[in-house]
């Protein structure tokens, strides 16, 4: 005796079985013959010279990061410390 997965999967497998091909439009398959077999851009290569323009503008782009973060780091610093020797100034004066 067959079990109701098997029998269902026999139905399933079955109901392929009456399918039909559908003809294809001509547009379509004229749409179909004009994408080329294979893309000639995988086989060709970037010139050496914009490989070096964009490792120069990414060291360029990093040196300038770096700087910059360097300054904002130096001004924070000199900024706090006038903060605090401006707010501690009386104790000067008390001396």
């Amino acid at each position: 005796m067959e079990t109701k997965k098997e029998i269902w999967i026999e139905q399933t497998l079955s109901s392929v079985n009456d399918l039909k091909h559908v003809a294809i439009s001509s547009k379509l398959s004229q749409r179909l013959a004009d994408i080329p077999r294979e893309y000639s851009l995988l086989n060709q290569r970037i010139p050496m010279k914009a490989v070096w323009l964009a490792a120069a503008s990414i060291a360029l782009l990093l040196t300038m990061n770096i700087l910059s973060v360097r300054r904002v780091k130096k001004q924070s610093i000199t900024q706090e410390t006038s903060i605090y020797s401006d707010y501690f100034s009386y104790t000067e004066i008390l001396e």
